[in-house]
């Protein structure tokens, strides 16, 4: 036998012929107890006794060649079976059979190549010259001749033969017209064994009018057990010198991943050098590719695998692979649109031939069939499904039944963090991850949702491909929202770098326009009909839409006080990662999205989705948000986080406000915004004077702009005038200059002050309206809890 060196750890995968001897030896160490068994069933022949034929069945890859090539090297090595048995090999396939004639020559080629072996030269001639004439011959005499020829060869060597036939079942049926005349032979001749191989049970061997009805001697080989996949495992680690040892790590460190693997090869020994193949050299970050590239490697052993069955077998198996779950006969039949009776009969015999395994149906009495080998169902569904999503649950299962859960986890965050370089393949791999995560990590599961659909929907190219993963309508149909957000932004985006360049001076460019358009906070749907109609404004609207664009920029700088944050806020909204009005639990996903990107990069935005949000919580989660917020302020100094941190805990009633306001302005004691906040929060807790001290540069700032000075200015006056502290609230407007241009203000805090509406009657009509409207709103119903408390985070 000729040495090959394979990839594969030195192990032939196809052809176990090219082992030498020795590899042979060393790497057959499962089926050891039939090994035995066999050898002692010979050996009991003896030189005169009559044995009974075998034949070993089992699946491809099951290792009945193997097998057959360690029961030959045994005998011509075994002491007293040497001197007996002269073991016979073919070739896997026998191609040239046609007729029993052609049988009896390929024994006789057999023959030559163990007489070249044993260097009997002279013989070995003589047996050429016989058959060249022989091949010469009618298919009937050369049948005749041939096997004459054969037996006077075995007395000449005072040894009997053993034929180690593979795929037995092939010959069988190219003679199938003469199989009785070869049982005569083979039940006849002492000096003939036959042992055969064949991957599905041969007719005429079950048939009770058959010619090999109750003839063969039958072995199952099934697929190994766990302990024997070990031994596989530790013959192949030794053959590894100076390399890593995967067997030795899946046994001793990773039980469980050995079981994954024994379950998803069903024990079968071919399949499970492929995989210890590719531990061997390890999984790249890409498990699809490598994934594909090993289901390749299976396809010449599952193809045929499929391509020997039946027509009707192979409907049966098409339809429960395609399922993958468990099925009873009864759904298999409505399935494959076939007689609930034939299905019975095919699972039947595909059970038998160890394709198909019965399983027990959760809360059931009743019982179902899969696909035993569950690698072969996962091939199947990469190859067999036309559908974009069919074929991904290949890599899903796989997933599933490879890795545990942590290590999904720990995967999916890398494969995040790949994001950047994100193509179709990508897509994928990311969609495979949720569905394979499941709700165990339910917030990565829908991160890696989004950024696919973020991809898929933000390129129309991808958009046209990849959306048929996605079924929008039906499982996925809670990302049919997010899909719409993507959608209309792309389309937003795409209108606005199409328009042609705005005709008045100092215009953006389109690139920049966009940016502002993209990041303000509006929802997606507004953004993209303001888009659609951008080009159709006249310029001084135009002009009038930047300057507002602009300002929102200019106040979202004094609010968060750090450009990179409101940098990051603007791409976010840009991106669709969020929407208006903001959700926590888009932003709980945007911070797992930024953190993958960059560990801690999107930590604040814990604390900003935590300031914006109106909902109350238990103590228990406030407990718990703010075990996160303290970990997040660790990394960083930011003053506007503290900030927000704080808002959160006002907004819940946590007394621990507080402590959070004062570390901010501190921090930043110019901060308007921060005081202003911190005012009303004192206010709230009725601490006037303390109020009135954070409140009196802010009402002094001439620069704060609008939104400040008329909103949460008032917001402020009124809950103080309602707390009865009016009079002080006209002493500070006087006190910072203010009270001839609040003057509609300041006379209805006085008339409130006074309980005296009528007084503004006396004022001239344009201060005595909005005078009046100021009065209304002041002796509206107190409503601590409805009072508005910020519009900063």
């Amino acid at each position: 036998m000729a040495e090959i060196q394979h990839p594969l750890g030195g192990m032939a995968i196809y052809n176990p012929s090219l082992l030498d001897r020795e590899e042979c030896r060393s790497l057959f160490v499962a089926r050891q107890s039939l090994l035995q068994r066999i050898l002692a069933d010979i050996s009991a022949m003896g030189n005169s006794g009559q044995g009974q034929h075998r034949l070993l069945l089992g699946s491809r890859g099951m290792g009945k060649t193997t097998l057959l090539h360690r029961l030959a090297l045994e005998i011509e090595e075994h002491p007293a079976l040497q001197n007996i048995w002269l073991p016979l090999l073919f070739p896997e396939e026998q191609y040239s059979v046609a007729c029993l004639g052609d049988f009896w020559l390929n024994c006789l080629d057999a023959l030559g190549d163990a007489l070249e072996r044993r260097n009997q030269l002279p013989l070995l001639h003589n047996l050429d010259q016989q058959v060249e004439r022989l091949q010469a011959l009618a298919p009937a005499e050369r049948a005749k001749q041939g096997l004459a020829a054969l037996l006077q060869f075995a007395q000449q060597l005072e040894r009997r033969l053993l034929l180690l036939v593979d795929n037995i079942d092939l010959i069988l049926e190219r003679i199938r017209s003469e199989e009785w005349s070869l049982r005569e032979v083979l039940g006849h001749s002492r000096e003939l064994l036959l042992l055969g191989a064949s991957s599905r049970m041969i007719e005429s061997s079950y048939q009770y009018n058959g010619a090999f009805y109750d003839f063969f001697k039958i072995d199952e080989l099934r697929g190994l057990t766990l302990e024997e996949v070990k031994q596989v495992m530790r013959a192949l680690d030794a053959r590894q010198e100076g390399r890593d040892k995967p067997g030795n790590r899946l046994i001793n460190e990773d039980p469980g991943r050995l079981r994954a693997l024994y379950v998803l090869t069903d024990g079968n020994p071919r399949t499970i050098v492929l995989l210890y193949g590719v531990l061997l050299s390890g999984w790249g970050e890409e498990i699809r590719g490598d994934l594909a590239r090993l289901l390749d490697q299976v396809t010449p052993l599952y193809k045929a695998r499929f391509e020997e069955m039946a027509p009707q077998a192979q409907q049966v198996l098409d339809a429960l692979a395609l399922h993958w779950h468990p099925m009873t006969a009864q759904k298999l039949a409505e399935t494959a649109r076939l007689e609930v009776n034939s299905v019975s009969a095919q699972l039947h015999r595909l059970v038998i031939d160890g394709v198909v395994e019965k399983v027990e149906l959760p809360d059931s009495k009743r019982t179902g069939f899969q696909v035993a080998e569950r690698f072969f169902n996962i091939w199947y569904l990469m190859r067999a499904s036309r559908r974009l999503r069919q074929r991904l649950s290949w890599l899903v299962e796989f997933l599933r039944l490879f890795y545990s859960s942590q290590e999904l986890a720990e995967k999916a965050n890398r494969h995040l963090r790949a994001g950047t370089h994100a193509n179709g393949a990508w897509i994928e791999e990311g969609l495979a991850y949720a569905r394979a995560l499941g709700s165990e990590f339910s917030l990565l599961t829908r991160v890696l949702e989004r950024s696919a659909v973020q991809k898929i929907f933000s390129q129309t190219s991808l958009m046209h491909e990849y959306a048929p993963l996605l079924d929008l309508t039906g499982e996925d149909q809670h990302l049919s929202s997010i899909a719409e957000r993507h959608r209309l932004l792309r389309e937003a985006k795409e209108s606005i770098l199409a328009a042609p360049p705005p005709a008045w001076k100092e215009a953006p460019t389109a690139e920049e326009l966009w940016n502002l358009i993209g990041g303000s906070f509006t929802p997606a749907s507004v953004k993209h009909g303001f888009a659609i109609f951008w080009n159709k404004l006249p310029a001084e609207d135009q002009v009038k839409t930047f300057s507002a664009l602009l300002a929102e920029w200019d106040y979202s700088l004094v609010v968060y006080s750090n450009q990179n944050h409101v940098e990051q806020i603007y791409r976010l909204l840009r991106e669709g990662v969020l929407d208006v009005p903001l959700q926590l639990s888009d932003i709980a996903i945007a911070i797992a999205s930024e953190n993958a990107r960059q560990p801690n990069s999107g930590c604040w935005l814990l604390l900003f989705g935590l300031s914006l949000t109106l909902e109350k919580h238990t103590p228990e989660q406030i407990a718990m948000y703010s075990k996160k917020a303290k970990e997040v302020l660790a990394l960083d100094s930011s003053p506007v986080l503290r900030l927000m941190m704080a808002r959160y805990l006002w907004n819940n009633a946590n007394k621990k406000a507080e402590g959070y306001f004062t570390e901010a302005i501190n921090l930043m004691p110019d901060h308007l915004p921060a005081k202003y906040m911190f005012g009303l929060y004192l206010m709230q807790e009725k601490r006037w004077h303390e109020a009135a001290h954070y409140w009196l540069p802010v009402f002094s700032a001439k620069d704060i702009g609008p939104p400040l000075l008329l909103i949460n200015t008032f917001a402020f006056i009124k809950l103080t005038a309602q707390q009865g502290h009016g009079k002080e609230v006209l002493q500070l407007i006087e006190q910072i200059g203010m009270r001839e241009q609040w003057l509609p203000l300041w006379e209805a805090i006085r008339a409130y002050v006074n309980n005296n509406p009528k007084q503004l009657n006396s004022l001239a009509p344009e201060i005595r309206t909005p005078a009046l409207e100021i009065l209304q709103q002041l002796n509206a119903p107190k409503d601590a809890e409805s009072q508005p408390k910020s519009e900063y985070p």
